[in-house]
């Protein structure tokens, strides 16, 4: 049984146990930086060492090979290793399409978010990439992306999805604030979206500008802190020359033509779906996820911390 010590446990507390049972859903054990990057509470590492060697939490929260987890799951360490083997394969993958995207018109970054970026990927998993582009020019990147994946079969189906390039969600660079997407207490977007974007490719510091145009993650995530690749990926200037070049060939077309030819093929399930969290499909803020798991995690992780306080007060 999960147990307290106390009455009333403090925030801190709360936080750390909230946050160790959000992962535990998703068999995910926590290193130390991890579980502060998610904290909801402003602290330390060292302070939060000091809270999780004491009771009631050292009761509560076991750790092995430097991960943290509830106690009696030490299970999940095994799914954890075998998942990062599966990311550094995926994420080869990732970051060859990054590469091949940095001569695409309009194509200014690309990022990994969700499970890939959490380095928590299963087999059948497709990878998720988070594309920006130039000024008013979202569906006419969009366009070129999803051509090329088509062309060579590189799309996720519903009969395949291990290892293809998913391109649904893509933002110009002057609407880089994802903030409205947010559900209520939108912990798995905070964990899986907002707090996951990881830069591959950047032609031009937009990593710094999503991340102030984003930093209202702070008031959730007050630790949390940008990923950062050492090796992320910045095009030679002869890749850039020629980019403008198909930019201003591709040009003679408009961008509410490339939309409106995209919007007359696009399937009926996202008409249906477009609420503005789930799918969007606005001038700079494209966003195709009608399969939207959120709701139905967000409710396990409350279900499963409610677990433990019941625990508590029993």
């Amino acid at each position: 049984m999960l147990y307290l010590g106390r009455m009333t446990p403090t925030d801190l507390e709360k936080s750390i146990v909230r946050t160790i049972c959000h992962f535990d859903v998703l068999d995910y054990p926590l290193t130390l930086l991890e579980m502060a990057n998610f904290l909801e509470v402003k602290i330390t590492t060292i302070e939060l060492m000091q809270a999780l060697s004491h009771e009631p939490l050292a009761s509560l929260i076991s750790n092995s090979q430097g991960w943290y987890f509830l106690r009696g799951r030490q299970e999940i360490i095994k799914k954890r290793k075998n998942r990062y083997r599966l990311y550094l394969k995926k994420m080869k993958r990732a970051k060859n399409f990054a590469r091949i995207f940095s001569i695409f018109p309009w194509i200014r970054a690309v990022a990994i978010y969700g499970s890939l970026a959490l380095k928590n990927s299963s087999i059948p998993g497709d990878i998720d990439l988070f594309i920006i582009t130039s000024a008013n020019r979202a569906w006419s990147a969009r366009f070129f992306i999803n051509a090329f994946l088509k062309i060579f079969n590189l799309r996720p189906t519903t009969q395949t999805t291990q290892d293809k390039i998913c391109i649904s969600y893509l933002a110009d660079e002057n609407n880089l604030d994802l903030s409205a997407v947010n559900l209520t207490n939108d912990y798995y977007y905070y964990y899986y979206g907002a707090g996951s974007f990881t830069f591959l490719m950047d032609t031009s510091d937009l990593r710094q500008k999503f991340c102030s145009a984003n930093n209202w993650l702070g008031a959730f995530l007050p630790n949390n802190h940008p990923r950062e690749l050492a090796d992320m990926h910045q095009p030679k200037p002869v890749i850039l020359k020629i980019q403008r070049i198909l930019e201003k060939t591709c040009g003679a077309m408009t961008e509410a033509t490339y939309r409106n030819w995209q919007e007359k093929i696009l399937p009926q399930r996202y008409w249906q779906a477009k609420d503005g969290k789930k799918v969007i499909l606005s001038s700079g803020l494209i966003k195709l996820h009608d399969n939207d798991k959120r709701e139905k995690f967000n409710a396990l992780f409350e279900e499963n911390f409610q677990r433990a306080l019941g625990n508590y007060e029993n």
